[in-house]
């Protein structure tokens, strides 16, 4: 009787650690997916005071500069009679922008629109 016992109880164990084993290899993905959805809803929805929202109002690009040359014709007249065009650089003009967002507008499907200032 003490052998027919101790098969019983290994053939229990045994089923008992496969079943462990499927529902950890099905659970574990769920769980994570889940869990990732909820961080993502948690940490990436635009309300004052929180990081993400900082950082999108206004975004740390810096400063863009653009820089313009601009020449004007001297002797415009004289051009439009066929003579060579006389040219004079003017400039250059640096132009800085910076961006940053203002007014946003949260609206019933769960959006944001915004004004953009420059």
């Amino acid at each position: 009787m003490g052998s027919r016992c101790r098969w019983t109880v290994l053939i229990t164990a045994f089923f008992l650690a496969i079943a462990i084993v499927v529902v950890a290899v099905v659970a574990v993905p769920i769980l994570k997916t889940l869990l990732l959805k909820k961080k993502l809803k948690d940490d990436l929805v635009l309300e004052k005071g929180q990081t993400i929202y900082d950082q999108w109002m206004r975004p740390d690009v810096g400063p863009m500069y653009k820089v313009f040359t601009l020449y004007n014709v001297k002797n415009a007249d004289d051009a439009k009679d066929g003579a060579k065009i006389d040219l004079e650089e003017v400039g250059p003009y640096y132009y800085r922008e910076t961006r940053q967002k203002f007014s946003p507008n949260y609206t019933e499907d769960e959006t944001v629109e915004i004004g953009r200032a420059v």
